[in-house]
Protein backbone atom coordinates (compact mmCIF):
# COMPACT_ATOMS: atom_id res chain seq x y z
CA UNK A 1 0.00 0.00 0.00
CA UNK A 2 3.22 2.74 0.64
CA UNK A 3 4.33 1.71 -3.12
CA UNK A 4 1.22 2.64 -4.12
CA UNK A 5 0.34 5.66 -2.23
CA UNK A 6 3.94 6.95 -3.66
CA UNK A 7 3.54 5.74 -6.89
CA UNK A 8 0.45 7.78 -6.94
CA UNK A 9 2.24 10.88 -5.32
CA UNK A 10 5.20 10.95 -7.83
CA UNK A 11 2.48 10.64 -10.62
CA UNK A 12 0.87 13.50 -9.64
CA UNK A 13 3.83 15.84 -8.48
CA UNK A 14 5.00 14.82 -12.36
CA UNK A 15 2.37 16.34 -13.58
CA UNK A 16 2.27 19.14 -11.78
CA UNK A 17 5.76 19.98 -12.34
CA UNK A 18 5.04 19.55 -16.62
CA UNK A 19 1.76 21.17 -16.69
CA UNK A 20 4.07 24.37 -15.03
CA UNK A 21 6.55 24.00 -17.68
CA UNK A 22 4.07 23.72 -20.62
CA UNK A 23 2.26 26.52 -19.06
CA UNK A 24 5.63 28.84 -19.15
CA UNK A 25 6.49 28.08 -22.71
CA UNK A 26 3.43 28.71 -23.73
CA UNK A 27 3.39 31.88 -22.00
CA UNK A 28 6.45 32.84 -23.17
CA UNK A 29 8.48 32.28 -20.16
CA UNK A 30 9.58 35.31 -17.96
CA UNK A 31 11.50 37.38 -20.18
CA UNK A 32 9.07 36.99 -22.68
CA UNK A 33 11.52 35.21 -24.78
CA UNK A 34 10.83 31.82 -24.20
CA UNK A 35 10.60 28.81 -22.17
CA UNK A 36 11.75 30.49 -18.24
CA UNK A 37 13.95 27.24 -17.81
CA UNK A 38 15.62 27.29 -21.29
CA UNK A 39 16.45 30.98 -20.77
CA UNK A 40 18.16 31.24 -17.67
CA UNK A 41 15.43 30.73 -14.89
CA UNK A 42 15.97 27.86 -13.00
CA UNK A 43 18.54 26.10 -14.57
CA UNK A 44 20.33 29.13 -15.76
CA UNK A 45 20.04 30.97 -11.82
CA UNK A 46 21.49 27.18 -10.52
CA UNK A 47 24.68 27.45 -13.29
CA UNK A 48 25.86 31.33 -13.48
CA UNK A 49 22.88 33.09 -14.08
CA UNK A 50 23.33 32.20 -17.94
CA UNK A 51 20.45 33.43 -20.65
CA UNK A 52 19.95 31.37 -23.40
CA UNK A 53 22.19 31.98 -27.02
CA UNK A 54 19.21 33.43 -29.06
CA UNK A 55 19.23 36.10 -25.85
CA UNK A 56 22.51 36.61 -25.97
CA UNK A 57 22.86 37.78 -29.34
CA UNK A 58 19.75 40.00 -28.42
CA UNK A 59 21.94 41.74 -26.69
CA UNK A 60 24.73 41.72 -28.87
CA UNK A 61 24.97 46.12 -28.95
CA UNK A 62 24.82 46.46 -24.75
CA UNK A 63 27.34 43.31 -24.44
CA UNK A 64 29.78 44.80 -27.37
CA UNK A 65 30.40 41.34 -28.95
CA UNK A 66 32.92 41.59 -31.22
CA UNK A 67 31.57 40.61 -34.70
CA UNK A 68 34.29 37.33 -34.16
CA UNK A 69 32.25 36.76 -30.60
CA UNK A 70 29.24 37.02 -32.51
CA UNK A 71 29.74 34.70 -35.15
CA UNK A 72 30.80 31.96 -33.15
CA UNK A 73 27.46 32.39 -30.83
CA UNK A 74 25.88 31.92 -33.90
CA UNK A 75 27.51 28.77 -34.49
CA UNK A 76 26.64 27.59 -30.82
CA UNK A 77 22.68 28.66 -31.93
CA UNK A 78 22.85 26.45 -35.14
CA UNK A 79 24.00 23.75 -33.60
CA UNK A 80 21.73 23.26 -30.46
CA UNK A 81 19.08 21.12 -30.53
CA UNK A 82 15.77 23.16 -32.39
CA UNK A 83 13.42 21.94 -29.63
CA UNK A 84 14.77 20.98 -26.19
CA UNK A 85 11.15 20.64 -24.97
CA UNK A 86 8.82 18.92 -27.29
CA UNK A 87 5.23 19.93 -25.40
CA UNK A 88 3.49 17.29 -27.74
CA UNK A 89 6.05 14.37 -26.74
CA UNK A 90 5.54 15.59 -22.92
CA UNK A 91 2.01 15.93 -23.14
CA UNK A 92 1.74 12.19 -24.85
CA UNK A 93 4.02 10.63 -21.59
CA UNK A 94 1.93 12.02 -18.90
CA UNK A 95 -1.49 10.85 -21.31
CA UNK A 96 0.05 7.23 -21.21
CA UNK A 97 1.06 7.20 -17.30
CA UNK A 98 -2.21 8.68 -16.39
CA UNK A 99 -3.99 5.74 -18.78
CA UNK A 100 -1.64 3.50 -16.91
CA UNK A 101 -2.50 4.62 -13.29
CA UNK A 102 -6.27 4.91 -14.34
CA UNK A 103 -6.32 1.20 -15.26
CA UNK A 104 -8.48 -1.16 -12.79
CA UNK A 105 -4.95 -2.75 -12.19
CA UNK A 106 -2.43 -0.14 -12.66
CA UNK A 107 1.17 -2.21 -13.33
CA UNK A 108 3.92 -0.32 -11.42
CA UNK A 109 6.83 -1.63 -13.45
CA UNK A 110 4.99 0.15 -16.55
CA UNK A 111 4.47 3.15 -14.09
CA UNK A 112 8.21 3.14 -13.33
CA UNK A 113 9.41 2.46 -16.53
CA UNK A 114 7.53 5.32 -17.95
CA UNK A 115 8.16 7.74 -15.00
CA UNK A 116 12.35 6.68 -15.59
CA UNK A 117 11.51 7.74 -19.92
CA UNK A 118 10.61 10.65 -18.79
CA UNK A 119 13.35 11.49 -16.50
CA UNK A 120 16.01 10.74 -18.82
CA UNK A 121 14.01 12.91 -21.48
CA UNK A 122 14.43 15.61 -18.76
CA UNK A 123 17.65 14.92 -17.83
CA UNK A 124 19.21 15.09 -21.55
CA UNK A 125 17.41 18.32 -22.08
CA UNK A 126 19.03 19.75 -18.96
CA UNK A 127 22.37 18.40 -20.28
CA UNK A 128 22.32 20.32 -23.72
CA UNK A 129 21.20 23.65 -22.16
CA UNK A 130 24.42 23.47 -19.73
CA UNK A 131 26.79 22.10 -22.51
CA UNK A 132 25.21 25.05 -24.60
CA UNK A 133 25.84 27.39 -21.48
CA UNK A 134 29.46 26.30 -21.21
CA UNK A 135 30.35 27.15 -24.57
CA UNK A 136 28.43 30.45 -24.73
CA UNK A 137 30.42 31.24 -21.80
CA UNK A 138 33.69 30.44 -23.19
CA UNK A 139 33.01 32.94 -26.07
CA UNK A 140 32.40 35.63 -23.39
CA UNK A 141 34.91 38.19 -21.39
CA UNK A 142 34.31 38.56 -17.90
CA UNK A 143 33.00 41.91 -18.23
CA UNK A 144 30.50 40.39 -20.27
CA UNK A 145 29.24 37.53 -18.12
CA UNK A 146 29.15 40.13 -15.42
CA UNK A 147 26.68 42.26 -17.82
CA UNK A 148 24.40 39.41 -17.69
CA UNK A 149 24.63 38.11 -14.39
CA UNK A 150 23.26 41.94 -13.21
CA UNK A 151 20.66 41.34 -15.49
CA UNK A 152 19.82 38.33 -14.93
CA UNK A 153 19.03 38.74 -11.29
CA UNK A 154 17.20 41.97 -12.21
CA UNK A 155 14.91 40.00 -13.71
CA UNK A 156 14.75 37.58 -10.87
CA UNK A 157 13.84 40.08 -8.38
CA UNK A 158 11.30 41.36 -10.94
CA UNK A 159 9.42 38.08 -10.96
CA UNK A 160 10.25 37.78 -6.97
CA UNK A 161 8.39 41.05 -6.76
CA UNK A 162 5.72 40.17 -9.48
CA UNK A 163 4.47 36.91 -7.52
CA UNK A 164 4.61 38.80 -3.73
CA UNK A 165 1.58 40.82 -5.15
Amino acid sequence: MKKFTAVLLAVFVLAAFSAMLMADQEKGGVDGKGCMMMKGGFAGHQFGGMYSVKAILGMASELNLTSDQFEKLKAIEKDSPKKAFDKDAAKTDRDALKAEFEKNSPDEKTIDDMMDKMAAKRQDMVKAKIHEMLAVKAVLTNDQIDIIKKKMDNMKKKFEDMRKK
